[in-house]
């Protein structure tokens, strides 16, 4: 938990990567704060059967081998991941009911090594914009203000929010 200026506690949703998972969690900033839950948001846990998981905020399998198509034919670069891959992934999860406990510390992890073309960025945008506090273990939240933009854009034309 973050104590405020006022003494107040302050919960919030972490992403990062499943390999970081543990009852304490270090941000991007070194700050160390404490899980209260872990959930995984992939299509499959592997062999992790300790981790709860919600695999309908991960991509469809559809959007994750077409990114695998254009990563593997040299393809794949951050220009696509904005123009293609942030419209497919939020019109998959645009109608998955999203409700996390706002009094606890939660841990939201996928494989993705690179965090900044992986859904979890955009999904903790979505996050932000539903009024959740959210931090990222690898970056300050700041870096993905491009991806607010396009989220609100496409929210706006959808009236999802």
């Amino acid at each position: 938990n973050i104590v405020t200026k006022k003494g107040e506690k302050e919960y919030m949703i972490i992403i990062g990567n499943i390999g970081e998972i543990d009852t304490k969690i270090s941000l991007y900033n070194e700050e160390i704060i404490k899980v209260d839950e872990v959930y995984g948001i992939v299509r499959n846990v592997k062999n992790k059967t300790w981790l709860k998981n919600i695999p309908d905020l991960s991509p469809s399998n559809e959007l994750y081998n077409y990114y695998l198509k254009e990563k593997n034919a040299f393809r794949w670069t951050s220009d696509k991941f904005k123009s293609v891959y942030i419209p497919w992934y939020m019109k998959d999860i645009k109608d998955t009911p999203i409700s996390f406990d706002k009094n606890k510390n939660i841990f939201l992890g996928c494989f993705c090594q690179n965090e900044f073309l992986c859904h979890r960025s955009v999904l903790g945008v979505y996050l932000e914009l539903l009024g959740y506090k959210v931090v990222s273990t690898s970056n300050d939240m700041e870096k993905y203000k491009e991806y607010k933009e396009i989220l609100n854009y496409q929210l706006s034309k959808a009236n999802w929010i």
